[in-house]
C-alpha cells in the first residue's frame, strides 16, 4: 500500500497556502515561477547557478532517512510494549490486592529453577575464547544472563494471559518499506497472507545459522507463510559470496534453487569456481549448461538488481528480513523463531480482520 509521503504533501499544499489565506506572507522560499509554472521544491544549494532542490536531497539521502524513520518506528512499538506490559501488571496486582514485584515474583521467579554454579561454569567455558575476565568477576552477569533467558518463555506466557483478561488492542500501525516485486525464489503460494523476504549472503554465517528457523517457519505455517530468497552478497568482505550467488540463480535456472541453495551453505568454506560447479553436479543440474551459465556471467545481472533493491531500501547487512514490509531486528532473545512467529501471527490477526 501506497501513503502520501510529508514531501508530496508538503508539494500540494504549499501552492494553497501561497495563494489563499497566507497570501500576505512571502513565499518566495517555498514556491516560485520557473517557466511560468509554480515551483514548490525549494532550493537547498547552488552549484554554478544551479540549484540543488530539497526533494533531490532527499531522494539523495533516502536510503539514511529510511534507516531514521524505521528507528524511530522501532523505538516507539518497543516502547508502547512496555507500557503496555507496565498497565496490565499494575492493573493484576491491584485487582490480587498485592504489589507489582509481589505479583512478579509468585507469577515468574517462583516458578523458574535457579541458575546452578555448574551451569555459570558449563556457560563460561562454552564462551570462555570471548571472555576477557576470570570466571569470578563475570559470574554474577553469567547468572542474571542466564536467569533471565529462563524467565522470559514465563513473563512471555503470563503477559499473554493478562493481555486476554483485559482486552488489548494496539492501534499503532507498524511500519512497512515497499519492496518491488520481484521474480524471486520462494517456498509457498503467491497468495500467502504472509511473505517474509530475505536478503542473504551464502558466505554469511549468521545466514546460514537461520536456516532451521526459515525451514521451521515453512512447516509450521504451510501455505499461510510465502518464504522469498533474494541476494546480498557483501563482497567487501565475502569474496567468494557473488560468484556463489550467480551459481544458485543458474541452478534456478534449471528448476533447483533451493537444492544449490542448502549445498552452498551446507559447505561455505567451499565456494570457489571449481567446487560451486562440483556442488551443480551433486544436486544434479546439466553440468554443460551450469558451467556455460557461470562462466559467461549470465547470472550477474539477477544478482545486481536484488543488490540494487537492497541498497535502495538501506540495507548494509545480512540476513535482512521483512514480514510483509515490516522490517525485522532479531534480538539474542527470544528465539529467532519465536520472533518471526510472533510477527507471522500479527499479520495473520491483522489480515483476518481486514
Amino acid at each position: 500500500m501506497s501513503h502520501t509521503t510529508p514531501h508530496a504533501l508538503r508539494r500540494f499544499l504549499l501552492p494553497m497556502f501561497c495563494l489563499g489565506w497566507l497570501a500576505s506572507v512571502s513565499c518566495s522560499d517555498a514556491a516560485s515561477l520557473v517557466d511560468g509554472k509554480l515551483r514548490t521544491d525549494p532550493s537547498v544549494a547552488k552549484i554554478d547557478g544551479q540549484s540543488i532542490t530539497r526533494s533531490e536531497l532527499e531522494d539523495w539521502a533516502a536510503p539514511q532517512l529510511s534507516e531514521v524513520d524505521k528507528r524511530r518506528h522501532q523505538i516507539l512499538e518497543t516502547s508502547l510494549g512496555q507500557m503496555i506490559e507496565t498497565r496490565l501488571t499494575e492493573l493484576e496486582a491491584s485487582r490480587r490486592g498485592v504489589s507489582v514485584d509481589e505479583l512478579l515474583t509468585a507469577e515468574v521467579t517462583a516458578k523458574i529453577s535457579p541458575v546452578t554454579d555448574a551451569e555459570v561454569d558449563t556457560f563460561y567455558d562454552e564462551n570462555k575464547a570471548r571472555m576477557r575476565q576470570t570466571k569470578e568477576a563475570v559470574a554474577d552477569q553469567i547468572r542474571g544472563y542466564l536467569t533471565q533467558q529462563r524467565s522470559e518463555p514465563v513473563r512471555r506466557e503470563l503477559m499473554t494471559g493478562l493481555r486476554d483478561r483485559y482486552g488489548v488492542e494496539i492501534h499503532l500501525e507498524p511500519i512497512r518499506v515497499e519492496l518491488a516485486e520481484l521474480d524471486s525464489p520462494a517456498k509457498g503460494p503467491a497468495t500467502a497472507p504472509v511473505t517474509l523476504v530475505e536478503f542473504s549472503d551464502f558466505q554469511c554465517p549468521a545466514c546460514s545459522r537461520l536456516l532451521p528457523t526459515l525451514d521451521q517457519l515453512h512447516e509450521a505455517y504451510g501455505d499461510q507463510l510465502r518464504i522469498e530468497f533474494r541476494q546480498l552478497p557483501l563482497t567487501s568482505i565475502h569474496p567468494q559470496a557473488f560468484k556463489a550467488a550467480e551459481a544458485s540463480v543458474c541452478a534456478a535456472n534449471q528448476g533447483k534453487f533451493w537444492q544449490m541453495h542448502d549445498a552452498l551453505f551446507a559447505r561455505q568454506r567451499e565456494l570457489g569456481v571449481d567446487q560451486l560447479k562440483q556442488r551443480a553436479r551433486e544436486v544434479g543440474l546439466d553440468s554443460e549448461d551450469f558451467d556455460a551459465c557461470l562462466d559467461d556471467g549470465d547470472a550477474t545481472q539477477t544478482v545486481k538488481r536484488d543488490m540494487s533493491e537492497a541498497q535502495r531500501v538501506g540495507l548494509t547487512g545480512t540476513p535482512s528480513m521483512f514480514v510483509n514490509g515490516r522490517p525485522v531486528q532479531l534480538l539474542r532473545s527470544p528465539s529467532s523463531f519465536d520472533q518471526l512467529s510472533a510477527l507471522i501471527d500479527d499479520e495473520l490477526a491483522r489480515s483476518s480482520s481486514d
